[in-house]
């Protein structure tokens, strides 16, 4: 894996390194008005991929189930934004400070409501989007380090979306395949989660065979989970087959990791994970 994960850290390393003109870190904390404004941009566009349950669970109780316009309940959810408060703000300069990985990147940041997305971090357009509880939880050193291997997560996710299919390489290494369509049952296809930061569509052969994977909903919270498929046909579709396993059963051919089911978040996590020596 060595010679792989070192192309992995030399590609982002335009990400770390990208403010090249000081050593002071550029960071913009969005206030509630110019986040709602990236949130109403068309880098929000995945938005037409929900479907109604997806809608409902992701908008943690702001979306009315009765209504069908859920793509711009969602907008209106998503754009439930909150104003920075000074220990917020001097939180995530002081984890910027503690870890060069960190340093003369350029950040756009946004606080958001606990209760969209399941309050995971993600990121949209060149922004990234933190929960205010992990905000919140940041002010030991144990947490800011957590922080900081999100921030650089999430930043490595928008180097990914500015430079399409520079990976590809490095992906086909790891045992993914791009496919133009996975067809999966349709129970499942309904509680499929979006990830915003990985919405193109691969499939991964290992040792046990050729799966699709992701999250689908189940009581309404996303669990990970694999199908193994068949093809591809002559179009590069894949069809999957049986029942779906947890995602942990083929973890072992995926670095150990259980919980990245895409090749942007193995890669990001990789990533993250090597830059803090861990």
């Amino acid at each position: 894996m060595g010679s792989f994960l070192f192309l992995a850290l030399v590609a982002a390393a335009g990400v770390v390194w990208s403010c090249t003109t000081t050593r002071t870190p550029c960071i913009e904390f969005l206030d509630r008005t110019e986040a709602a404004e990236v949130f109403g941009s068309n880098a929000f566009w995945y938005l037409s991929l929900y479907r109604h349950a997806e809608s409902v669970a992701k908008g943690g109780g702001l979306v009315n189930t009765d209504a069908h316009d859920f793509q711009q309940q969602m907008l209106l959810a998503n754009s439930r934004c909150h104003d920075w408060k000074p220990s917020e703000i001097e939180v995530v300069q002081q984890t910027i400070r503690e870890h060069r990985a960190l340093q003369r990147a350029k950040w756009r940041l946004i606080k958001a409501d606990d209760r969209v997305d399941f309050s995971y971090p993600y990121t949209i357009g060149d922004c990234v989007v933190l929960p205010a509880n992990m905000l919140a939880a940041a002010g030991s050193s144990e947490n800011r380090l957590s922080l900081a291997k999100t921030l650089l997560h999430e930043h490595v996710h928008i180097f990914q979306r500015q430079h399409p299919g520079l990976f590809d390489t490095l992906y086909n290494a790891w045992g993914f395949r791009r496919a133009t369509r996975i067809d999966i049952p349709a129970d499942h296809k309904e509680r499929t989660v979006t990830n915003p930061d990985g919405l193109d569509a691969w499939v991964f052969s290992c040792p046990d065979g050729t799966f699709t994977m992701g999250l689908f909903l189940e009581g309404g919270k996303p669990v990970k989970k694999a199908f193994r498929v068949s093809g591809p046909d002559q179009k590069g579709a894949y069809v999957a087959v049986g029942d779906p396993i947890e995602l942990r059963e083929i973890s072992q051919w995926l670095f150990g990791i259980e919980g990245c089911y895409h090749p942007h978040e193995v890669h990001a996590y990789l990533v993250s994970e090597s830059a803090f020596g861990q």
